[in-house]
């Protein structure tokens, strides 16, 4: 919910100085997966995850449309693109990416599209965190290229902001 409320506080700011601001609803089927009442996913604690949302089935739909219509009436999004070329494809003037740990690559839902990967537009990087997790040698690389295509990148943790300079020629702001 909080990356959510934050995207509705940030969407809101940015209204006041161009009314033409949208969310872009970036969801893989795999992000689905992991945020559904059910999940498809194999192995005994997802039976156990699937037996406890059977038990509580009611409220937890509940708690799902009511993200949903959240989503689709206070921030608006009409659409949904599921698929990197989709977002690589639209149009848009620039491109705000954040906020959480939407560069923690070790983390379930991560996409090499948070990092603007295939972007081709201006893109800023809003109160972004890496997450606990280690980088490795060869992902660095990557993440450098990917950093340095940023016109602004502004983070949220002492580490985050450490790795972008240290892995980059940008700086960051917390």
């Amino acid at each position: 919910f909080g990356s959510m409320l934050q995207a509705f506080a940030l969407k809101n700011y940015l209204k006041q100085i161009d009314k033409a601001v949208s969310i872009i609803n970036y969801r893989t089927n795999n992000q689905k997966d992991i945020y559904s009442v059910f999940t498809k996913r194999k192995g005994f604690k997802y039976i156990l995850k699937n037996a406890y949302s059977a038990l509580h089935y009611g409220a937890l739909k509940s708690k799902y449309k009511k993200f949903e219509a959240f989503l689709y009436d206070e921030l608006e999004c009409k659409n949904e693109y599921g698929l990197m070329g989709q977002i690589q494809n639209a149009k848009y003037d620039l491109v705000v990416f954040g906020s959480d740990q939407i560069w923690n690559i070790s983390a379930n839902d991560f996409d090499w599209l948070y990092l603007g990967e295939g972007v081709l537009t201006r893109k800023i990087a809003y109160a972004v965190s890496c997450g606990p997790g280690k980088i490795e040698i060869a992902e660095k690389k990557r993440i450098s290229e990917d950093l340095n295509c940023f016109d602004l990148i502004s983070v949220r943790d002492n580490a985050t902001k450490a790795f972008v300079e240290n892995n980059s020629g940008k700086m960051a702001e917390i």
